[in-house]
């Protein structure tokens, strides 16, 4: 509920906290490897979108035009790396794309998925989104 609260606040795409509730319905009531792999494809469309409502956000408030469209998390990821904007630390920054990475291959690029897998991944992309929301708040202050 925390992350759903911040992003209510930063006027975002409903559809956000509409994703947050679908992932843990889906997770809750998953029986089978082919659940769980449906829970990890939204887990990523909520961190591809919440990225790019991030990009959008700093490039409203800030005026920092991107080099290329923030269409996609890579390139929001970017964005946030790029050194006029300064979003993300380097280490920060490696770490988002880590994660997407592990999401993509654990659920996206797979049949199917572990449930282990889809639990962490709900986790993370939670803690992670409020951790950018937080940094948000900071970086436009």
């Amino acid at each position: 509920k925390e992350l759903q609260n911040i992003i209510s606040g930063f006027r975002f795409n409903k559809k956000l906290n509409e994703i947050i509730s679908k992932i843990n319905e889906k997770l809750y009531n998953a029986k089978d490897p082919f659940d769980f792999k449906n829970c990890i494809d939204l887990i990523r469309a909520l961190l591809n979108e919440l990225c790019i409502s991030i990009a959008l956000a700093i490039q409203d408030k800030k005026q920092i035009q991107p080099t290329l469209p923030t269409d996609s998390m890579g390139r929001a990821e970017q964005y946030f790396s790029d050194k006029r904007v300064a979003f993300l630390t380097k280490s920060e920054s490696e770490f988002l794309v880590k994660y997407n990475t592990f999401i993509s291959d654990a659920g996206v690029h797979a049949l199917q998925s572990e449930r282990e897998h889809a639990r962490i991944s709900r986790n993370l992309v939670i803690e992670l989104g409020l951790f950018l929301m937080e940094k948000l708040k900071k970086y436009l202050s």
